[in-house]
């Protein structure tokens, strides 16, 4: 009897096991398939790396020269025999005329490193020497009243540096690849090709041309125009094509920010109280990354405030909020400490400085840095920034040539204070190389791209992205002045706010 009892309780002690294995492998199936289709994890590995074969016969066109189609470029330049960059703006100013946030201040998530890695050699260098810094991602975040603290190493590295000093990174390393080159002008049109299934032509405007167009044969259009959405309305307006039209869901969170530049003084950058305290979460002034950021909920305070050390001497510092009047923005430097801490103050309930070695640390450090600036006397100048309505455009609902792709904002616009629009428009590059990677290549007198391509790049690009939509908006839906898309409700960003203000 006993045997019999042995031999019943390891067939079950075997099936159990069995059982949590089998489950466990299917857990490891799915989350690894969840990896792949809803980030850009899995495209990490493979961004160095170019197909087999020889190029992509003709000409890859950029339409746009900011971050996402300079990146899109170096992608393209692995694969197509020519790249041009059309860009409004000319290559060699420091500023950029078109780009509203091109001043403004920028966080950085942790996959714009893994995937400029992958696609810049030896990126590392370049950015400390376009003044950037590589550091843990920390990101010193107050969100309401919980302040969020990790341990120092278990997260991972990300940049930090202006945007501007990195799209001049950008363009510096594109002028070292011998197939791209630039023109400075727009788009102004698209010619199909006999069947209305792909693009022919682009049609492009030069500045330097006066009126005259030209025409360049284009193997692929990938629209990375940003905000101005060039490509639905060139597809839109391409007659007897069939394409279109293209679905545009947009609402209004009314976002507004000010920037500037506060320079450090070199008597301060190891007197500063967050260094000298020895404050958890600060080591030294060659390793700060953000010094903090403070997200108050919805019923708090409507203004959000971010300061991160951009380069070698200088301190980014921003504040910004959902519909803010004008006399919000700060005029000087004591103006944004007094906003600093009433902003700081809303989202801990009221609860003064004194009571948090770090919040006093912090505010400690701004003013120190405040009496340098009178001593010194320099002045920093903000910079006001208003933010356009946030949109989608959903290419899959409508007809599409198979050689169009969108990037970035081009198609998909999100609230820029949580700092995803650059992270965003690299996962699009990312999607971009490995769309490029895996596709079936035809053979009409050379490489081209099939008759699926772009709804191969869509299928792998949408769910990548179209999250921090979603998000995003809920959490814009929680705060008072948003334009709701017609039809919906604000219920679900309440329901949000709840959630932020469960701890709180």
């Amino acid at each position: 009897m006993s045997d019999i009892i042995a031999v019943i309780f390891q067939y079950v002690l075997l099936t159990v096991i069995s059982t949590l294995l089998i489950l466990e492998m299917l857990w490891l199936i799915a989350r690894s398939y969840a990896l792949n289709s809803t980030t850009a994890m899995g495209e990490v590995a493979r961004l160095n790396t170019s197909r087999a074969s020889r190029y992509i016969s003709g000409k890859a066109i950029i339409a746009g020269g900011s971050i996402a189609g300079l990146a899109t470029a170096i992608v393209c330049s692995r694969f197509f025999e020519q790249v041009t960059i059309i860009e409004p703006d000319s290559m060699s100013e420091p500023t950029r005329t078109r780009v509203a946030q091109s001043e403004q201040i920028h966080g950085i998530q942790a996959i714009s490193l893994q995937i400029l890695r992958g696609i810049i050699p030896g990126f590392g260098g370049r950015v400390l020497r376009f003044g950037g810094r590589i550091l843990e991602s920390n990101g010193q975040l107050q969100l309401g009243a919980t302040d969020i603290q990790f341990a120092p190493g278990t997260l991972p590295d990300t940049i930090f540096i202006s945007r501007l000093s990195l799209e001049h990174l950008l363009r510096d390393y594109i002028q070292e690849i011998p197939n791209i080159d630039t023109v400075q002008g727009v788009v102004a049109g698209v010619v199909p090709d006999a069947t209305n299934g792909r693009i022919e032509k682009v049609i492009v405007q030069p500045k330097s041309n006066g009126t005259a167009m030209v025409e360049f044969n284009a193997a692929m259009l990938v629209d990375c125009s940003g905000p101005a959405t060039m490509g639905m309305k060139l597809l839109e307006k391409t007659q007897g094509t069939g394409w279109g039209p293209y679905p545009k869901l947009s609402y209004d969170p009314k976002i507004s920010y000010a920037t500037a530049l506060v320079p450090i003084a070199d008597r301060l950058r190891k007197t500063l109280p967050v260094f000298t305290r020895e404050v958890d979460g600060y080591s030294s002034y060659e390793k700060l990354g953000y010094l903090k950021s403070v997200i108050p909920n919805a019923d708090q305070d409507d203004r959000i405030a971010c300061i991160i050390r951009a380069d070698d001497k200088n301190l980014m510092c921003g504040v910004g909020g959902w519909d803010l009047s004008s006399d919000m923005r700060p005029l000087t430097f004591s103006d944004y400490v007094q906003q600093i801490d009433s902003i700081w103050q809303n989202a801990t309930n009221g609860a003064l400085a004194a009571e948090d070695p770090s919040r006093a640390a912090v505010m400690d450090s701004l003013r120190a840095i405040e009496g340098a600036l009178i001593e010194d006397e320099v002045v920093p100048r903000f910079k006001f920034c208003k933010m356009g309505p946030c949109y989608k455009i959903d290419y899959s609902k409508a007809p599409l040539p198979s050689n169009f792709v969108a990037v970035g904002d081009s198609f998909l616009r999100v609230n820029p204070t949580f700092g995803q629009g650059v992270s965003k428009a690299l996962v699009d590059v990312a999607s971009l190389n490995g769309a490029l990677l895996d596709t079936k290549l035809l053979d009409r007198q050379g490489w081209s791209l099939p008759d699926t391509f772009s709804s191969e790049m869509i299928a792998r690009q949408h769910p990548r992205v179209m999250h921090m939509w979603d998000s995003t908006k809920d959490s814009d839906y929680g705060r008072r002045g948003t334009e709701l898309i017609p039809g919906e409700s604000s219920d679900l960003g309440r329901l949000e706010g709840i959630y932020w203000r469960r701890d709180s």
